[in-house]
């Protein structure tokens, strides 16, 4: 495996609102967007949706199709996805609700067709593993409708977590790496998203993910918090549960150390079964005594 790292070589700003902005990145690796967003949760949602609905809109379709090209009309995915919605709103913090009808009021107001529904869905989407999805899919069709939909073998994903220090690093600094291969056939990295998020009450933070994922699939906040994570394969899963992607940004926007971290994971009522590897590279205390890096992993499902 080889390692390819390039450095920026200039940027663009898209444009500016209410102090929100959207930059783009250029390298010889390609392009890579930075979305700038701070504020309340219906401020958040706004800035999302205004600057990048056209690109949440595309990856909206790139899910449909997932499904499409595994025999699963695609009315029927709609009815899959509003009905697991259904089970999980109630385990999502109020603000996060908000925070998907404000990025459809922002798309609109950017002339994108982009409703709250369309982003109720992209978040439930992320908790159809690949071991139950037959049986999840029979939860919500008739049985004429589940025996009609002809379904093969998802390709393998590989994704990669880790955290190091100490004496296996320079200076004894603490780095956590996350190698997202999540959902790489439907073409989702093509809509990429850095987003910079300063929200109001809460830690800054960033994330790396895609355009329209409201939660997050790895990130770091402004406390040196990171969080990782690597899905895993349970008998334990059900859906009435917080989706693993808001539970993670709840990690970045209110864990101070390694402690708040670990009890927010270990306290949440989970869905499917997932790896979390949360690190703390106490920033606030490099080149003193009392300097302590550290991480934890975590193995979880709807049980445990």
């Amino acid at each position: 495996m080889a390692v390819v790292s390039v450095r920026p070589e200039g940027a663009r700003r898209v444009g500016e609102v209410d102090g929100a902005y959207l930059e783009v990145y250029h390298s010889a690796l390609g392009e890579m967007p930075v979305l700038h967003v701070s504020g309340a949760a219906d401020a958040l949602g706004r800035q999302h949706g205004f600057f990048v609905g056209d690109r949440i809109l595309r990856n909206g379709r790139r899910i449909a199709a997932m499904f499409a090209e595994e025999g699963v009309p695609a009315g029927i995915v709609g009815r899959i996805l509003d009905a697991a919605w259904e089970r999980m709103a109630p385990h999502v913090p109020e603000g996060y609700c908000r925070e998907l009808a404000a990025i459809a009021e922002g798309a609109q107001a950017a002339g994108v067709d982009l409703s709250a529904t369309d982003l109720q869905r992209m978040t439930a989407v992320t908790n159809f593993d690949l071991y139950k999805r037959e049986e999840r899919f029979g939860e919500f069709l008739d049985p004429d409708t589940a025996a009609q939909l002809a379904r093969g073998n998802a390709p393998g994903m590989s994704c990669t977590m880790f955290a190091v220090w100490g004496s296996r690093t320079a200076d004894g600094k603490l780095f956590a790496l996350r190698n997202l291969d999540w959902l790489a056939q439907t073409g989702m990295h093509e809509d990429r998203l850095v987003t910079v998020c300063r929200p109001e009450g809460a830690h800054p933070f960033v994330t790396m993910g895609y355009a329209g994922v409201v939660g997050a699939l790895a990130g770091m906040n402004a406390e040196g918090i990171s969080l990782s994570e690597v899905g895993a394969f349970s008998m334990a899963e059900e859906l009435d549960g917080i989706p693993w992607t808001v539970m993670a940004r709840r990690v970045l926007e209110e864990s101070s150390c390694l402690e708040d971290a670990s009890g927010i994971i270990q306290g949440a009522r989970h869905t499917i079964g997932y790896n979390y590897l949360v690190a703390d590279g106490d920033p606030r205390r490099i080149g003193s005594a009392e300097f302590r890096p550290r991480a934890a992993a975590f193995e979880t499902n709807h049980a445990c």
